[in-house]
């Protein structure tokens, strides 16, 4: 099968239960009868959206890839709110029923879990997650989690203070992965190019101090998610030298020649799997070694 038209529409019509459940309607663009599938062409680019009360979907492909991003919020939503709940590759000359099937069910479990009546509920409740103090490390034996490097790294950047609420409002926790592949990153690599001491002194200290104090969730996203996006750079590394620790140095420095030796490895850190509820990544953190 490689008519991509057919395959959606498959899709689609496998995905109507589940979506009219979770309180949405196909938005059809003009020109488009109801009851038709109202897929949209832009381009290269396949596009169906939804909508409901306060929320919207998007199921778009592009490029051998299937993307299904969505977002909750009051008021109006743009395309700018969306964040992907679900990330697939899907080549049209290789699609068959089974595979057709197993598309439409992850899509339909990413948007339950995400939209269903219950879970809506929930994440419409979501606080600002929690964080860890420097007096709960010092004095209560605990350990800097990827939610407070998250926290303390959009405090000292305010451009990404929006981005760290809308990503835990979005999934109704703090997916960090995402918050520094997708935003933070660029922000902290710009910081390391232009090697200002003041700013770089003031980032260092973050990264410093959470990745000696850090789980180790938080001690691999820090020297494998964030620095590991150096690509082994040898300036970037050079203007980092002075200001890291040796215990964040070390494995710092290694983590960037894993990466440049490996494709795969370096393929997985800059396209992190899609976000699902109570499965943990575990990446790369087992080769960072202190």
């Amino acid at each position: 099968m490689d008519d991509i038209n057919l395959i959606l529409e498959r899709i689609y019509n496998n995905l109507t239960l589940t979506l009219a459940g979770c309180g949405f309607v196909p938005e059809y663009p003009e020109g488009t009868q109801r009851g038709a599938v109202p897929i949209v062409t832009d381009g290269n680019k396949k596009i169906i959206s939804f909508r409901g009360e306060g929320k919207a979907i998007k199921i778009e492909y592009f490029d051998k890839r299937l993307t299904v991003s969505g977002a909750l919020k009051d008021g109006e939503i743009s395309d700018g709110d969306l964040a992907i709940i679900s990330n697939s590759i899907l080549d049209p000359e290789d699609v068959d029923d089974k595979q057709i099937k197993y598309f439409s069910n992850e899509i339909a479990e990413s948007v339950t879990e995400r939209f269903s009546p219950a879970a809506e509920k929930k994440v419409r409740k979501q606080k600002a997650p929690q964080t860890i103090s420097k007096n709960k490390v010092e004095n209560g034996g605990m350990s800097y989690d990827e939610t407070t490097l998250a926290s303390r790294i959009a405090g000292i950047y305010p451009r990404l203070k929006d981005e760290y609420k809308k990503n835990y409002e979005t999934y109704g926790t703090l997916l960090a992965d995402e918050f520094f592949t997708e935003h933070a990153n660029a922000v902290i690599i710009d910081t390391i190019r232009r090697n200002n001491p003041n700013e770089m002194k003031k980032l260092f200290a973050i990264l410093n101090e959470l990745y000696l104090d850090g789980t180790n969730n938080t001690q691999s996203l820090i020297a494998v998610t964030i620095l590991g996006s150096l690509d082994n750079d040898m300036q970037l590394l050079a203007n980092c030298t002075g200001y890291m620790t040796p215990e964040l140095l070390s494995p710092v420095v290694r983590v960037n020649k894993y990466l440049a030796t490996s494709k795969n490895a370096k393929l997985r850190l800059e396209n992190p799997p899609a976000y699902k509820p109570k499965k943990k990544k575990n990446f790369l953190g087992s080769r960072i070694e202190k």
